[in-house]
Formats: C-alpha cells, sequence, structure tokens
C-alpha cells in the first residue's frame, strides 16, 4: 500500500514544472486539521500527500544512515497496514497538539512505528 501512496506522489510531482526545487513550508496543524475536514478533496489530497512525502522522507533518510553504518535493514513504515492509519494518527497528534507542525508529528509517528518494529522482532 505504501508503494502505491509513494507512486502517486511520484506521478503528481512529474506533472510540475522543471523549476528549481523549493523549500516546502511547513505545514501546521491546524491546516491539517483544515484540511481533512475540507469538503475540498483537492485540500485533503494536499494533506495526504504532504504526510507521504514527509513519512518517506524520514524513511529514506533512516534507510541511508542506517546502510552508511551497516546496521541491519529496518523498515517501520511496514507496521502501517494502509496509509489512512497514518492519516488518522496525525488527526489525532494535531487534535491533541494543536499548536505543532505535521513534520514533527510525522517525526513521532515514525519513532512509535520504530519502537513497535522493535517489540515485534524482540529487540
Amino acid at each position: 500500500m505504501w508503494k502505491t501512496w509513494l507512486v502517486g506522489l511520484i506521478l503528481l510531482s512529474a506533472t510540475g514544472s522543471a523549476a528549481a526545487i523549493e523549500e516546502m513550508p511547513i505545514m501546521n496543524c491546524a491546516d491539517w486539521i483544515n484540511y481533512r475536514t475540507s469538503s475540498d478533496q483537492g485540500l485533503q489530497a494536499i494533506a495526504a500527500f504532504y504526510l507521504a512525502g514527509a513519512m518517506n522522507g524520514i524513511a529514506l533518510t533512516q534507510a541511508a544512515y542506517d546502510n552508511i553504518n551497516k546496521l541491519p535493514k529496518f523498515e517501520p513504515l511496514s507496521e502501517l497496514g494502509a496509509p489512512a492509519q497514518a492519516y488518522y494518527w496525525m488527526d489525532n497528534y494535531c487534535r491533541q497538539h494543536p499548536l505543532s507542525d505535521v513534520m514533527t508529528g510525522a517525526i513521532n509517528l515514525y519513532t512509535v512505528l520504530e519502537k513497535r518494529l522493535h517489540q515485534d522482532q524482540g529487540h
């Protein structure tokens, strides 16, 4: 399911212009809640793709670190059965931390999944 999610993100970004890559502004929790509860499917998609990008960026960074340091392959995102679980988790996070941002929430979610995977593997 995550691979499908990532492919969608890649296809969406491939349709953009060839302009220089710019830093994406950080989405705050107020925006997350507004986008997720909006009747506008475009805003809902922006929130979903933002979280997908954040989670995949964290996972890729961690994988590169693990590879450089010759650590075993470790995939915490495999703990999610579907992207909807990440959305729901972020909905709750942002309601509990309204002054936070989605990137901080994504890091927290990744950490939760990492701990869960370690427990599942008996580490």
